[in-house]
């Protein structure tokens, strides 16, 4: 029986085909591709979200430490909900002294956001999978990253 791996963290990606039997497991191929994370798409929102609070609020709004560590946190909710649903929004408490602040977003723009990410998790799939001596009877999927739709859609392309 021949199984794909397929594990998408926050700081690599890794494929792995292993070929198991009742006795013995073995590898058949593998690849890793460091930076090829969802860490990359907490950046391209957080490049995202930055702007959008300094155009409303001023520049420097988002420039310390503090601002960035909740505007993090924010983002990494956002895209866990998004995972679910459609279109969500999270509010950010004390981003800016005084201010509510709500960050919107929708899936479709996530989707737009993680597209070179997800179109390099489903090349480096494609890779592996092709080195397969046969048919793959499953591919097995691990780490946050997988959860993010269009990294999903990549993995069962």
């Amino acid at each position: 029986r021949v199984v794909a791996i397929v594990d998408v963290g926050h700081g690599s990606t890794t494929v792995v085909l292993a070929a198991f039997s009742n006795s013995s497991a073995r590898v058949l191929s593998s690849e890793s591709r460091e930076g090829l994370g969802t860490a990359r798409i907490n950046a391209a929102m957080m490049t995202h979200f930055s702007a959008q609070v300094e155009a409303t609020h001023g520049a420097g709004s988002c420039a310390s430490a503090k601002a960035k560590y909740r505007l993090a946190g924010a983002v990494e909710k956002l895209k866990r909900m998004l995972s679910t649903l459609d279109v969500t929004s999270v509010g950010v408490d004390g981003l800016i002294p005084d201010t509510d602040v709500s960050l919107k977003m929708t899936r479709v723009e996530l989707e737009a956001m993680a597209a070179p990410i997800c179109e390099e998790v489903s090349a480096l799939v494609k890779l592996v999978l092709a080195r397969a001596p046969g048919e793959v009877h499953a591919v097995e999927v691990v780490g946050g990253g997988t959860r993010t739709p269009c990294i999903a859609a990549g993995i069962q392309e």
